[in-house]
């Protein structure tokens, strides 16, 4: 835009409006023309709209900051450091100070190695970068095995038997064999059932999901199941 004009220049709430209509790459780049869009490309409801769009049909992606993400540096409510913490079993039952929340999820951030750059601004851009990151992770955690219902598909056909649960203590209910035990291998990479050979892990890059021994006899997919 011309620095000298006869007309009023545009509201910084009607650039907000334009904005909405801008893919993440354009936004981007219209962030790096000046300053004054260098603020209003990283307001925190263009991005949280955003992440809403993009999140979409992705398993275990709530419209919520990001559970996996780095947010040191930044200021969060007590609601989202809790939220952020449950997300990540984390126990705050003893926390009453914020201070002590914030601690806990930093400790926690820690132990997950989060890869997401602190120089992103806002914790709402900060998310879609760190869940980009995340999305690309071919390696699952015991915590989402656990997490997830799965649905088995044997020799091409789906199982009558009901949704597979993997708890979090390493056990399982088989519907034929009993309690059984399960682990993971090659950090995450390989799923094992007790008596049974190593599946391989695969990501799924349309829901963000995770197929276990794809293109086997024995795949399991994980489904969202809501527990509310």
């Amino acid at each position: 835009m011309p620095e000298a004009s006869d007309e009023r220049p545009l509201l910084e709430e009607t650039w907000l409006q334009v904005f909405t209509f801008l893919e993440v790459p354009e936004l981007c780049r219209a962030g790096a023309l000046c300053s004054k869009f260098r603020a209003l490309a990283a307001d925190e409801e263009l991005w949280r709209r955003l992440c809403k769009r993009r999140w979409a049909g992705k398993q275990w992606m709530p419209l919520d900051l990001f559970r996996n993400g780095d947010f040191r540096g930044l200021r969060l409510s007590v609601p989202e450091l809790r939220s952020l913490l449950k997300r990540r079993d984390v126990d705050i039952a003893g926390a009453t100070e914020k201070s002590e929340l914030i601690g806990a999820l930093e400790a926690s951030t820690r132990l997950r190695g989060a890869e997401c750059t602190l120089s992103i601004p806002g914790k709402w851009k900060r998310s879609y970068a760190c869940a980009e990151l995340d999305s690309k992770r071919s390696n699952i955690t015991t915590e989402e095995v656990s997490h997830f219902r799965w649905h088995l598909v044997y020799h091409g056909r789906s199982s009558s038997m009901g949704f597979r649960h993997f708890q979090k203590n390493g056990t399982f209910v088989s519907p034929h064999f009993g309690e059984i035990g399960w682990c993971l291998e090659d950090q995450g990479r390989l799923f094992t059932l007790q008596g049974m050979e190593p599946l391989q892990v695969h990501r799924d890059p349309d829901n963000w999901g995770w197929i276990i021994g794809f293109n086997t006899n024995t795949e399991y997919h994980s489904v969202e199941v809501d527990e509310s």
